[in-house]
């Protein structure tokens, strides 16, 4: 289904449709969308509901769909918890911006997202939310861990918290209580961009949230989660962004 809001700039549809917008306007964001029947049929289905016509994509969603385009940075943020996962994607260029969220099921919503707004977008799907602290106190762990917490299946998914509870230090009880009967929200949200030096830049934020309290990996060589706060997570999707000088010369 699709479903074109032109007066609040938004737009609902599935991959295949936004795939197949991207390529009708003559780019991949970043990726290379699928071409063939798939396409062709998404394509078909825009164009039936207005979204593409004889002058192009409408102008509702151009800016939308030339943000995705054209990025300086794209930042993904995967959400996991046990009854499922989602995958957020933004396209983001100085003074403009678009983030494809998922709603539910096959369901995106590509909405335009300005880069001084982002971590309200950000803090949004994730639910940032205040928190009691938890005692200072580092959790070693392979960071491979916090990738099976976004495991396609649910029982991976809750096996990957249990084993979380099971290594929490002392202090950590009632958050590590919370994993194991499945009270939890693991995300990762991470930046990349073209560096300065010819190198991809990038950032990478983890955090595993409970009402309990809330652990992360906030800066992109950590090895350990450690106990933090809703204010020093927010402090890092401020920060996730490159500054000038991490981005090549104009």
């Amino acid at each position: 289904m699709i479903d074109l809001d032109r007066a609040a700039g938004r737009l609902r549809l599935d991959l295949a449709a936004f795939d197949a917008l991207v390529v009708a306007a003559g780019g991949d964001g970043g990726q290379a969308p699928p071409q063939g029947p798939t396409t062709s049929e998404a394509t078909a289905v825009l164009t039936t509901a207005g979204v593409l016509g004889p002058h192009g994509v409408d102008e509702a969603v151009r800016p939308l769909v030339d943000a995705v385009r054209r990025p300086v940075c794209l930042v993904t943020l995967d959400v996991a918890g046990l009854r499922g996962t989602a995958a957020h994607r933004f396209w983001l260029a100085p003074g403009t911006g678009a983030g494809l969220l998922h709603v539910s099921g096959p369901t995106h919503q590509l909405v335009g997202v300005q880069p001084t707004h982002l971590p309200s977008a950000l803090g949004r799907v994730v639910r940032l939310a205040p928190r009691p602290r938890l005692p200072e106190a580092p959790l070693d762990l392979d960071p491979a861990v916090l990738q099976d917490l976004a495991d396609p299946e649910a029982r991976r998914r809750q096996a990957t918290a249990d084993q979380l509870g099971d290594a929490a230090p002392a202090g950590w009880e009632a958050w590590a209580v919370e994993l194991r009967e499945g009270r939890w929200r693991g995300w990762t949200v991470t930046a990349t961009w073209p560096g300065a030096d010819e190198e991809v830049g990038g950032r990478v934020l983890s955090v595993v949230d409970t009402a309990a309290g809330t652990v992360g990996m906030l800066d992109v060589e950590a090895t350990t989660l450690r106990a933090t706060t809703p204010s020093a997570v927010w402090l890092a999707l401020c920060r996730l962004l490159p500054a000038d000088d991490e981005l090549p010369p104009v």
